[in-house]
């Protein structure tokens, strides 16, 4: 059965999971409709699909440095839809403007496909100098007609504390925003800091992220934020930003809901790489896959190590304030609790790296072995 095929089926096993039952807006609609099966082809170079028995059939991007989240790889622009996320990587298009992103504890970072376009599926704080925004979880689903439903529906439910994205709020609009985020660890005390600002909304049969308004995003980066026209691109290499025109095309095409078929996800095992023919390892020899392995793991240890030192010189910026000498007993126990958290989050990430190299190793001694060529005798 070929991929494209074989996905399919999967997501007519997925279609009454928590993601692909929301409601489709009533937008206005680009002219292209495509099928969820084409989020199979166009992300398979860049990640492996996953079967996982809450989600169902789900994506996982290959080579996340230590502390990575979802939506830290791009800027924010003010656009005819409030904040939309513009992403520096090529499948930005789909995993930043529909599904959710979840957190597996074996797997680490997952995409779980969804119809529904939006600018941008995150939650919004706001306080004490911090902008911050995290990606909904699956189970927050988003209709034209209820919103994010009603009866007072606790928008960061799923949301662990290691998932925000908190940037200084002069550096809110800066482009790279990976470059300005705060170390992780000091999470727990921006969100105690911080109030829940999100605010999505339909106006003129379009959604609307207005969780930040543009006068306060103005006033508090200190500089003009400008108002893009979003116009319509036909494809994905027509997409991207351009400041001469105040324009930002996007490309946002319609997603095709599959019919329900039954639940076909009894016949794949939890956990199985889907498209495994397509991943590194089927390319890699045991050796090459440790060498990869190897060098994976001396970067993950100095990512581990720069965002120690970062956290070290907040700290010690800390105590060299001035009023550091009367709070100083609050401060030391505020950062004690950071460094907790510093600890819990690297092993949890570590945990994730372990057993996704422990799983590719399983995957390539299972692959079946070529037999080297024999060199050719010259002749005498």
């Amino acid at each position: 059965m070929k991929a494209g095929a074989l996905f399919i089926l999967l997501l007519v096993g997925i279609t009454g999971s928590s993601c692909a039952t929301m409601t489709v807006a009533s937008q206005p609609q680009p002219y292209e409709s495509i099928s969820q099966s084409q989020f199979y082809d166009d992300l398979a170079p860049y990640g492996r699909w996953v079967q996982l028995n809450h989600y169902g059939l789900v994506w996982q991007p290959w080579d996340l440095p230590y502390g990575w989240r979802p939506y830290s790889d791009g800027y924010w622009v003010y656009t005819d839809y409030g904040w939309t996320f513009e992403s520096d990587v090529p499948y930005g298009w789909a995993v930043y403007h529909y599904g959710r992103w979840a957190f597996d504890s074996r797997f680490g970072w997952v995409w779980v496909p969804g119809y529904e376009w939006g600018p941008a599926w995150v939650a919004w704080r706001y306080g004490d100098g911090y902008v911050g925004w995290a990606p909904l979880a699956p189970e927050v689903v988003w209709s034209a007609h209820g919103g994010f439903g009603r009866g007072g529906v606790d928008i960061e439910i799923g949301i662990g504390g290691f998932a925000w994205c908190f940037v200084n709020e002069l550096h809110f609009c800066n482009r790279h925003i990976r470059d300005y985020l705060e170390v992780p660890a000091r999470n727990v005390t921006i969100i105690r800091r911080s109030r829940n600002v999100t605010h999505y909304h339909v106006v003129d049969n379009r959604i609307m992220n207005s969780s930040i308004s543009r006068e306060d995003a103005e006033r508090f980066t200190r500089q003009r934020v400008e108002r893009y026209r979003v116009s319509e691109a036909r494809s994905r290499s027509e997409a991207g930003l351009s400041p001469k025109n105040d324009e930002l095309r996007i490309y946002q095409p319609r997603v095709q809901p599959l019919p329900s078929r039954g639940d076909v996800r009894r016949s794949i095992p939890n956990g199985r790489v889907v498209n495994s023919s397509q991943s590194r390892v089927a390319r890699e020899t045991p050796e090459q896959t440790q060498q990869r392995h190897n060098e994976e793991a001396k970067q993950f240890n100095s990512q581990v190590e720069n965002q120690r030192r970062r956290l070290d010189n907040v700290h010690q910026e800390q105590l060299n304030q001035p009023k550091a000498k009367e709070e100083r007993q609050p401060i030391v126990r505020q950062q004690r609790t950071e460094v907790k958290t510093f600890n819990q989050n690297r092993s949890r990430e570590t945990r994730v790296l372990d057993q996704r190299q422990k799983m590719e190793n399983r995957e390539v001694r299972q692959q079946p072995r070529q037999e080297k060529s024999q060199p050719e005798r010259k002749g005498r």
